[in-house]
């Protein structure tokens, strides 16, 4: 039987938008103890829009100091890679940069990662939320560091990204086996913007996007500089419309 937090977390991925069971929620929390509950419940004050400029002032000192004093835990296993970006060349980790919404991860950008990397994100508990993902290569492409770069793309259809909505890749890993596993993930039908620019895809890639149903449904689908023909390009051509398409017809 389901304890009341895990049956409001359930009820939070299937309705996220409902503020009346982020407001339950935090109260959960604050019950159980957990500081979380108290930013959660700041950060919804802080989206009233009668607040005064001195009442903003002073929710977001309050949040500030919750933030400064529990981010280490709030971030758990990533709490050991860098915040994007370090700008530095000696660092053999994948840096990111995290954004939260309601206390739970809204964004997240990894430069550079790995199968660890994947793997946390599968299974840490705050990105059951998470609603726009942007996953690309500059630290292993451009700096050569070794490490463990995952060519398994696999691991996608296994990460429980139930609500999002947006999905960048930018690698040139990123191939037409990695698309197969991609379009087979059971959240792939969920997302709204994708960007697949800068991977490795081919024509065969081009001929499995423009077979599959959803990719008309998509708001915005970004294609460029792949290893695409124009023939793979024309295969596409139908799902051309402002925003969609229309600025990733260019290839390398």
């Amino acid at each position: 039987m389901l304890t009341i937090r895990e049956a409001l977390e359930a009820a939070l991925l299937r309705s996220p938008d409902d503020i009346t069971l982020h407001m339950a929620y935090a109260d959960c929390l604050i019950e159980d103890g957990d500081p979380r509950g108290e930013w959660i419940r700041l950060c919804l004050e802080r989206e009233r829009p009668s607040l005064d400029t001195a009442e903003k002032r002073k929710v977001d000192n309050a949040i500030r100091r919750l933030r400064n004093a529990y981010a280490g835990r709030w971030m758990g296993a990533f709490n050991i890679y860098p915040v994007y970006p370090t700008f530095s060349s000696q660092t053999e980790m994948p840096e990111l940069l995290v954004r939260w919404k309601r206390g739970w991860i809204d964004y997240l950008q990894a430069s550079g990662y790995n199968r660890r990397f994947m793997e946390e994100l599968a299974v840490h508990p705050h990105s059951r939320l998470l609603r726009r993902l942007h996953i690309h290569d500059t630290f292993f492409r451009l700096r050569g560091v070794p490490g463990e770069p995952c060519n398994d793309f696999e691991i996608l259809t296994r990460l429980p990204l139930v609500r999002l909505e947006a999905l960048d890749i930018s690698d040139p890993k990123f191939n037409d086996r990695a698309l197969v596993h991609l379009l087979s993930a059971p959240w792939f039908t969920n997302l709204r913007h994708l960007e697949l620019s800068y991977c490795g895809l081919t024509d065969d890639a081009a001929e499995m996007l423009a077979d599959h149903p959803h990719i008309r449904k998509l708001k915005r689908f970004g294609l460029a500089s792949n290893r695409i023909t124009q023939h793979g390009y024309d295969r596409l051509s139908h799902f051309r419309r402002p925003g969609v398409l229309d600025y990733c017809f260019a290839s390398v």
